[in-house]
């Protein structure tokens, strides 16, 4: 079983073309295709060769089921913005291939992974990342109460306080 990563992504500037996109659901597979190669899947080394093939194209172990896709376009389409998980880590590559597709929309992509401890914010606009992670505890706490609804009650109330 992974780890899960939090991320909550919004869209600015959505054009007619990336609205249509939406209509057929927020796929990493439809944002940056990965064609893996032909084996048995037999052996453990085929299966983690797909997952890496996965983790190069997205940034993340695989993609979401259909009905979370659908969900998550839903969402945007009618506020701009969605919540959901991925495995291991925010699917970063998918979202920089989506905005190659869509050089005018502006993607944020807040993440937050607890279980191994980073957090981090990333802006996307015109096929470039700029990818601001944290591993310290204050920044990775900050995203997870502001973000994500976290109540870390010490760290909460300092950041309150400052």
């Amino acid at each position: 079983m992974p780890n899960w990563c939090q991320n909550h992504i919004t869209v600015t500037d959505a054009t007619p073309e990336f609205r249509a996109w939406l209509k057929d659901g927020f796929s990493f597979h439809r944002m940056n295709p990965v064609i893996l190669p032909q084996t048995t899947h037999e052996s453990v080394s085929d299966a983690w060769n797909d997952l890496e093939a996965y983790y190069s194209a997205w940034g993340t172990k695989w993609d979401m089921d259909e009905n979370d896709q659908r969900q998550i376009a839903n969402d945007l389409l009618e506020s701009g913005e969605a919540c959901f998980d991925t495995a291991w880590s925010p699917p970063l590559r998918a979202i920089e291939a989506l905005s190659k597709m869509f050089a005018c929309v502006c993607f944020r992509l807040h993440y937050c992974e607890l279980g191994m401890f980073f957090a981090g914010t990333a802006v996307f606009v015109n096929g470039m990342c700029r990818d601001d992670h944290y591993e310290r505890e204050a920044e990775v706490m900050k995203i997870a109460c502001e973000v994500f609804g976290y109540e870390d009650e010490e760290t909460c109330e300092e950041e309150v306080s400052t």
